[in-house]
């Protein structure tokens, strides 16, 4: 499995994942369809981040193995921050009892 980064200390490079015990008992258990993989460094924040896993890959569906490389990409979270504050939503006064409201990069639950 290789895993790129187009950004941090990364720099687009290609790195060679080794095999892990536990990934490996996850995949065992064969429950639903789903791939883990443990990062050794933090990912980059604010990243767009590409995972390949590699011809001959085996299935724990089967014997088949992957005929090519396959991709994955996913953007990692940018650091929260404040984008946007204020009081009422059509002026910026803020009288007693004028809702309030805060806007972040980033949805938060």
């Amino acid at each position: 499995m290789l895993v790129h980064s187009a950004a941090g200390g990364v720099g687009g490079a290609a790195l060679p994942v080794p095999e892990d015990a536990r990934v490996l008992d996850i995949a065992a258990s064969g429950d639903g369809r789903w791939l883990a993989f443990v990062v050794e460094e933090p990912l980059p924040a604010d990243a767009a981040i590409s995972v390949t896993i590699g011809p001959g890959t085996p299935s724990a569906e089967g014997p088949l193995v992957t005929k090519e490389a396959q991709s994955y990409g996913f953007r990692t979270y940018a650091p929260l921050r404040i984008v946007g504050h204020g009081c009422s939503w059509y002026t910026n006064e803020c009288s007693p009892l004028t809702p309030f409201f805060i806007e972040f990069n980033n949805a938060i639950d």
